[in-house]
């Protein structure tokens, strides 16, 4: 799809983090496949692709007491085959964390969990589950953060003049 394209342009060298790069979500759904396409391969060209980009936060803890932290980002693209149960995943994201997560998901996977179509489908529901998680944990924290730090600068006098 196109707009993965756009997402992977948001990985690239950056002076501001700020700006449309920020969250996206496309869809494209092709339910009445081409019959000549489908008898060239083995797609049945009946299909929803969807991509989306995900932001998620990183601490780490700093020598002098303090914790650094960083935005994430991850760009996925997914397309699945209404009519086979074939999917294809590609996943754009710094680092192997999410490349662990997803490794420790299949592997919990028994065999019937792709032998369907529907089955297919749920498996690849739990795997959007688990990108989804990922770019929630530690928002909370992160807010907490902010929140201290924008505290800890706002002088008392400051503060009093906000009732006023």
């Amino acid at each position: 799809m196109p707009g993965y394209l756009d997402f992977l342009h948001g990985f690239g060298a950056q002076d501001n983090a700020r700006g449309k790069f920020f969250t996206g979500f496309y869809q494209q759904t092709m339910l009445g496949g081409d019959s000549q396409l489908a008898q060239m391969s083995d797609c049945s060209w009946r299909q929803y692709q969807l991509c989306y980009n995900l932001r998620g936060v990183a601490s780490k803890p700093m020598s002098h007491g303090k914790i650094e932290w960083s935005i994430r980002q991850a760009a996925v693209h997914h397309q699945f085959d209404v009519v086979n149960g074939t999917t294809v995943w590609i996943v754009t994201k710094g680092g192997k964390d999410l490349l662990e997560r997803f490794d420790k998901l299949a592997k919990g996977y028994k065999k019937p969990s792709l032998e369907t179509p529907q089955a297919c489908f749920r498996t690849s529901l739990d795997v959007h589950r688990m990108f989804s998680c990922w770019s929630a944990e530690g928002w909370r924290r992160y807010v907490d953060y902010l929140e201290d730090n924008l505290n800890s600068d706002v002088s008392p006098a400051v503060s009093c003049n906000a009732f006023f």
